[in-house]
């Protein structure tokens, strides 16, 4: 009988050190399945309840879980929705290996559970404006006022989705200069999403001549503002719209040129090289510039001088405006701050002051690429639509409001 009883506590033993690492590690695998179900599921809460669980089904069934070949059942889980959160909860019967050989019935098998719940992240948004005058050059005010009612519906998506009240848009917009319209607001703000809305709907397009698109004071004026009164514990994120290729900020020296052209600076005889700034001096008569040269005979001034000022004080100008607003893309990215570009163009408008850049530093190839680098280096996206396609405006912004955070949270 001692005999009988020390195989049988061998047994018992062999079982617990065999069946209980497989529980444990089992329990592990099932936790991984229904966190990685519950964020993939409440990512598309913003499509309906059904597809949530569908989604999240979809996902749990790519694990496999040890102990069962076919991996997890659609009757192993159970689901808990509604618009604003998904649970799921998995419970599965696990083959024992030694268990067979001791008893029969349901100690063949043992059960393991474990459940997740995920809900969207708080989020705080700045909606980055381009009110340049270039952004009435459709006419009655477009795509100005498309960009306008897109931007409205972003809040509306948002404030329709956000019944925790997690959320917070803020707007700023920029031509020459920036300006913050509305700070970062959420539905129980003072004034609420209506009152980012109002703010939206009151933009109007600068008026002012000359070369007025500056990223960098519109993305230095947002970062401010999520800097000064974001939220440590949410998602920060700035969607910048924009129609036309940047053309500011310049040195500091060229400020007084820049009611027309920054650049007319390169052509100044005050600020050229000896050779030319003693020799010549330059008029402008119906928009172009004329070299006069009454002081020396014009055999001594040669256009190759005239040329590569010009073209250094280009490089010089662009270096400048590169320095700056990339800096401001480095500082989101040091701050986790995702930026998300759109960019509306009408084809058969061109940049003028793109052109004229291009032509100075003899590079017709030149693009900023400051969108894309803002994006890549950021984690976001970079998004196109035709300027008069206020349809696929609206669309961007929509599925910009729907992509949202998702995080997982303690159970009940």
């Amino acid at each position: 009988m001692l005999a009988i009883a020390t195989i049988m506590f061998g047994m018992m033993t062999g079982t617990l050190f065999i069946d209980l690492p497989v529980y444990f590690n089992t329990y592990r695998q099932l936790q991984t399945v229904v966190d990685s179900a519950a964020l993939a599921g409440a990512a598309q809460l913003p499509h309906g309840i059904d597809e949530a669980q569908a989604e999240a089904l979809r996902v749990a069934k790519l694990n496999p879980l040890q102990g069962l070949e076919d991996g997890i059942e659609a009757d192993d889980l159970t689901f808990t929705a509604d618009s604003q959160s998904l649970t799921v909860h998995a419970s599965v019967d696990v083959p024992t290996i030694f268990g067979k050989f001791l008893c029969q019935g349901d100690c063949l098998f043992f059960p393991v559970a474990a459940s997740a719940k995920a809900l969207p992240a708080a989020r705080d948004t700045m909606l980055v404006l381009d009110n340049s005058s270039s952004m009435n050059d459709l006419g009655n005010n477009r795509p100005m006022r498309d960009v306008k009612d897109a931007a409205e519906l972003y809040v509306d998506e948002v404030e329709e989705f956000d019944s925790q009240s997690v959320d917070r848009i803020g707007v700023v917009t920029f031509n020459r200069t920036s300006a913050k319209r509305i700070g970062l607001t959420g539905k129980n703000d003072a004034g609420g999403f209506a009152a980012v809305k109002d703010e939206v709907q009151d933009i109007q397009t600068y008026n002012g001549s000359g070369w007025n698109t500056n990223y960098y004071v519109g993305l230095k004026e947002a970062l401010d503002e999520l800097e000064q009164n974001g939220r440590e514990n949410a998602n920060k994120h700035i969607i910048f719209l924009t129609d036309g290729a940047p053309n500011l900020p310049g040195p500091p020296t060229y400020a007084a040129y820049d009611q027309y052209n920054p650049l007319d600076y390169c052509l100044d005889p005050l600020h050229a090289s000896p050779p030319v700034q003693n020799a010549c001096y330059y008029q402008r008569y119906s928009g172009r510039w004329y070299r006069i040269c009454p002081y020396l005979p014009s055999e001594q001034i040669t256009d190759s001088m005239i040329e590569n000022q010009y073209h250094q004080c280009g490089l010089d100008y662009v270096g400048y405006m590169d320095s700056l607003t990339q800096g401001q893309v480095q500082r989101a990215k040091n701050m986790g701050v995702k930026i998300t570009t759109i960019t509306i163009d009408d084809p058969n408008q061109a940049s003028n002051s793109h052109a004229i850049i291009q032509r100075i530093i003899k590079d017709r190839s030149w693009d900023s690429g400051y969108l894309e680098y803002a994006s890549s280096e950021t984690g976001g996206e970079s998004f196109a639509a035709a300027a008069y396609d206020s349809q696929q405006i609206a669309a961007i912004y929509e599925d910009i409001a729907n992509d949202i955070h998702i995080k997982l949270v303690k159970v009940d």
